[in-house]
């Protein structure tokens, strides 16, 4: 993008600039073997600077909108997952793809208070692993009970 006309030298200094292996010191010796003034110099400096400044913007407004666009995206995966999660009654095979309804994992919900038994030492913090395996065996736990996750699908 350009937003200033430079000179033809420095037109051939920003074209330097946007080279991967350009370096600040080959750069300078680039701009000081220039024969011109050195307020030109500076002044077309700021002009390049305006350039590349013009150029970051517009590439953080592309990056915006592919994030925004992303965001958009997962949604919509995640109606298509709905939708095919809440009619698959069997597995779905085509030579494309291959769909299949799975159980959710059990997992402990935390409904109260832990016995210290099942916290991990450190930062007060609920051992769900030993809970789960316990409730599973049918331990009754105050503040915890066994329940089911969401069902999800599965898709190759």
């Amino acid at each position: 993008m350009k937003l200033f006309e430079l000179t033809q030298e420095m037109e051939i200094l920003q074209h330097m600039l946007e080279e991967e292996d350009c370096d600040q010191e080959s750069f300078n010796k680039a701009i000081n073997a220039l024969n011109i003034e050195i307020n030109a110099k500076i002044a077309n400096i700021g002009l390049l600077v305006k350039n590349i400044n013009a150029d970051i913007d517009a590439r953080e407004q592309v990056i915006e909108a592919l994030q925004k666009k992303n965001k958009s995206d997962e949604g919509r995966i995640e109606w298509l997952k709905s939708y095919a999660l809440a009619h698959i009654d069997k597995p779905v095979k085509t030579p494309l793809v291959s769909i299949s309804k799975q159980a959710g994992r059990e997992k402990v919900e935390i409904t109260g208070t832990i016995p210290d038994a099942y916290l991990i030492p450190q930062e007060s913090k609920q051992d769900k692993v030993s809970l789960l395996r316990d409730l599973k065996a049918g331990m009754e736990i105050a503040g915890a009970e066994l329940g089911r996750g969401d069902d999800f699908l599965v898709i190759r």
